[in-house]
């Protein structure tokens, strides 16, 4: 599955049953030949070889599917850029009320500053909350890359709806340093010490929690309120 957005409303339609674009790397090619970009959906996936595959779906209304990330790990091992989005697909076209978000870091609200962020991966997905997340590596923020000559210096913002709250960051797939805290907005920097020679990948998760009226006042349930940065690019 592909989603396909257009910069502008006077694109063509691709479908999977037409022989030019049945496969993807046909449907790149087609693509290609527009304004358009492709973000990959549902659990597994083959990046066609082109630029315009910009996102992968981590999560949507039917799973997280950053739960199972090998997918996703492996591409971005392999050198492939790729941010993370939040999609509802319910089928019933009622966006924002179906189970995932997105969220995008546009310098205006315009269809063209909100396709420009897009395609520049400065995004995050959240399984339908209003988690907010502020992701930081040296000069880079959200979804681009920096040249790091000392250990990369992370700086995280996280303003959350409940509390408590816990970021977790990861490099190159596995978890490297977490941070708890029993309140909605937490903000702290972290020093890589142990990064290796060479181009790694950096993103945050943020889990918070609820507290459920069927439980005692005092004890915090997870209810799966999360949010996923899209990558940070390094090359140390």
């Amino acid at each position: 599955h592909r989603t396909v957005l257009y910069l502008t409303d006077d694109q063509p339609i691709f479908r999977w049953t037409e022989p030019d674009s049945r496969h993807i790397d046909d449907l790149c090619r087609c693509i290609e030949r527009t304004n358009g970009i492709l973000s990959a959906h549902h659990q597994r996936w083959r990046i066609g070889n082109c630029d315009r595959e910009k996102n992968v779906e981590v999560c949507s209304g039917w799973a997280v599917y950053i739960d199972d990330p090998e997918c996703i790990h492996r591409h971005l091992r392999e050198g492939y850029k790729l941010g993370f989005l939040g999609g509802g697909d319910s089928h019933r076209r009622n966006p924002g009320l179906c189970g995932a978000l997105t969220g995008v870091f546009a310098k205006r609200f315009t269809r063209e500053d909100i396709f420009e962020a897009i395609s520049n991966r400065r995004v995050y997905a959240t399984n339908g909350s209003r988690i907010f997340i502020d992701f930081r590596i040296n000069d880079a923020f959200i979804g681009e890359e920096c040249i790091s000559k000392d250990k990369p210096k992370i700086k995280v913002r996280v303003e959350a709806t409940k509390r408590p709250v816990k970021v977790d960051i990861y490099r190159n797939g596995e978890l490297i340093h977490s941070v708890r805290e029993n309140k909605e907005k937490i903000s702290f920097s972290y020093i890589d010490r142990e990064c290796p020679k060479g181009k790694s990948f950096y993103y945050i998760t943020v889990l918070q929690h609820e507290k459920v009226p069927s439980y005692p006042s005092n004890v915090a349930v997870a209810k799966g309120n999360r949010a996923w940065s899209s990558p940070i690019w390094v090359h140390h």
